[in-house]
């Protein structure tokens, strides 16, 4: 079952294949989305075991004022930045109320992710543009699944959400297609494997395209607490983030090996072939160009 609020993520671009029931609306709240999830419950609970994809978009532009969370929020931060953060608490208690609806403190595997965060002149922008700095790249994994041993803590290390679906195929046993990206997560969040210097080691690489000919790109890559950043039109980056997590103190002049040593696997990287797929001809309206648009996929 899939319930998607973004029409990138939606029947005309196939998200839809391979399952039973479909639904997507643009924009749509969370507590409609709420309202359809629970409209299906008796067919998801009669085809158990079962898969639900729930994807929200309230926290994204243009952002709503949610009460009565919006008016404490404007004690500490400017209204556009509280319109947001209220976006992101009336999110959650509406992913709380879709906890309670599934049961799901019981047999079931939960796992939640953020995509990107948005930026509020961290670096002198605003929303997420495409940029590589942490207040945008860094999204957020919880795992919650009790009856199969995963058990409270916080994971160090640079996982992704590439890590995800291989989480998944493992967890119910199923084979991970050769082309796939991403390392399971499984052994780490159920304790049964110590992976710490492994996460630790592992490169991440970031990738983002500029909106406009010539399209070009902008790269970071990430190794323990280092992450190195090659912007587009800007001097090389390097930071720490055991001292850093805001990026604001570029380092890479005091530490010109590991800049390099991270360079290098940007440029191996962007000499490897890319991965490829069936091409699709999407017929598009102008109703899908405006969502679209609204949505910044396309200007």
């Amino acid at each position: 079952y899939g319930i998607s609020a973004n029409r990138n993520v939606g029947t005309e671009m196939g998200f839809d294949d391979g399952f039973d029931r479909f639904f997507v609306e643009n924009d749509r709240r969370a507590d409609d989305m709420y309202d359809t999830l629970r409209s299906w419950l008796r067919d998801i609970k009669r085809s158990e075991p079962y898969f639900i994809y729930f994807h929200l978009m309230d926290p994204h532009f243009p952002y709503m004022e949610n009460s009565p969370y919006f008016p404490v929020y404007t004690r500490e931060f400017d209204e556009y930045h509280a319109q947001y953060l209220s976006e992101i608490t009336y999110t959650d208690r509406w992913i709380e109320r879709v906890f309670k609806l599934l049961r799901a403190d019981r047999n079931t595997l939960l796992i939640f992710v953020t995509d990107h965060g948005e930026e509020f002149y961290d670096h002198g922008h605003v929303q997420h543009g495409p940029y590589l700095y942490n207040e945008l790249q860094r999204a957020m994994i919880m795992v919650y699944g009790p009856e199969y041993g995963v058990a409270p803590q916080r994971l160090g290390g640079n996982v992704s959400v590439i890590d995800v679906m291989p989480t998944l195929a493992e967890f119910i046993g199923a084979p991970l297609p050769a082309e796939a990206a991403g390392t399971s997560l499984w052994a780490s969040v159920t304790g049964a494997e110590d992976r710490g210097k492994f996460w630790d080691e592992r490169v991440l690489l970031g990738n983002r395209a500029l909106p406009v000919p010539p399209y070009e790109e902008h790269w970071s890559a990430q190794r323990g607490p280092w992450k190195y950043i090659e912007h587009v039109g800007k001097v090389a980056e390097l930071f720490h983030h055991d001292t850093d997590l805001l990026e604001q103190n570029n380092v890479a002049a005091q530490h010109t090996e590991l800049a390099a040593e991270l360079a290098a696997a940007i440029g191996a990287a962007r000499g490897a072939p890319r991965a490829t797929g069936e091409s699709l001809q999407v017929p598009v309206d102008q109703q899908l160009i405006e969502e679209l648009r609204s949505l910044g996929y396309t200007n």
